[in-house]
């Protein structure tokens, strides 16, 4: 007869074999992005607008002038579920007489391990391609346009007020524009219109097709391509650059020599964020009307973007 209620044999090999296969990857977004644990399947985040500089000179005996703070945009993260599975017919598990199936079992739990961990970097790449580079309105985001856009609002209340942390036509990365990038990243204003943030570039991430480019812009010694011989203050700023293959996915398709030349950083002060509600987790179980042992492997994340401070980018030429 078919065996039958195998699951818990199963389960603690296929956790086991999961959750070492994805212990086995450093992922790369946990380098530039915050991740956190959640227990809720809504986050929210809300900006403010901070008080006004005092203007007015007081003299004595004359009343204090009245301030206010307000909220800006605000953010919700929606935590979405992502499920893949597998099923073995009890026909294959009566007749593995040398156990290959066992064998087999901890394979399939493995490759689902990289599956898994695969999905979570195309999903993160896929984020700062399509809401990073997007046209027009963007509803994911706070303040409805792209994260890299040339007309960020200040503020909800002061819509007319915008700013640029994107060079306002797409270049490819070299020291001038990272230069413009710096600059940009340390004169960026918080929502109040009046404080600096005073931040300064952090990590930059880049196709791995870069790799031998980007040293020369931000490490090396002396400036790249010329002829004198200037002191190259970019290595001043100590910045980590990230070689992130599946950057060249997630719809950063730059411009006619393709995606490979689209180019982010982020500062110190970012507002990025991955949410675990769930990580990976398997349910194994016996289905009657199949006759099959069936392995479901699920989890829940939220990905976005609560600000668009502390980030510039370009699509590349």
């Amino acid at each position: 007869m078919a065996s039958s209620g195998l699951a818990p044999i199963y389960q603690r090999g296929i956790d086991e074999n999961i959750l070492r296969t994805l212990a086995e990857y450093d992922p790369v977004y946990r380098l530039f992005m915050h991740v956190e644990d959640t227990s809720s399947r809504y986050i929210w985040h809300q900006g403010w607008s901070g008080y006004g500089l005092p203007m007015t000179p007081r003299y004595p005996g004359t009343p204090v002038e009245s301030g206010q703070f307000a909220a800006s945009f605000s953010k919700q993260y929606i935590v979405q579920g992502w499920g893949l599975g597998d099923q073995i017919p009890y026909e294959d598990e009566e007749d593995d007489l040398y156990g290959v199936i066992h064998r087999a079992l901890a394979m399939k739990s493995g490759f689902m391990g990289v599956a898994y961990r695969t999905a979570v970097e195309y999903y993160v790449a896929q984020f700062f391609g399509i809401e990073g580079f997007a046209s027009g309105a963007v509803s994911t985001m706070p303040d409805n346009v792209s994260l890299f856009n040339t007309a960020h609002p200040v503020s909800s209340s002061q819509l007319g007020v915008t700013y640029a942390n994107r060079p306002s036509t797409d270049v490819d990365f070299s020291v001038t524009s990272y230069q413009a990038c710096a600059t940009n990243l340390r004169t960026q204003l918080r929502p109040d219109n009046l404080t600096y943030i005073n931040d300064r570039p952090r990590y930059g991430i880049f196709n791995p097709a870069w790799q031998y480019i980007v040293p020369q812009v931000l490490r090396a010694p002396m400036y790249p391509n010329t002829a004198d011989f200037n002191y190259n203050f970019n290595s001043e700023d100590n910045v980590t650059p990230i070689y992130w293959p599946y950057w060249a996915y997630g719809g950063a398709t730059g411009g006619a020599t393709g995606g490979n030349n689209s180019w982010f950083f982020v500062g110190h002060e970012h507002h990025l964020h991955f949410f675990w509600r769930q990580p990976p987790r398997s349910f194994v179980y016996w289905d009657q009307n199949v006759l099959a042992q069936i392995i479901n492997v699920t989890m829940r994340t939220a990905i976005g973007a609560s600000d668009w401070r502390s980030c510039y980018g370009s699509r590349g030429m």
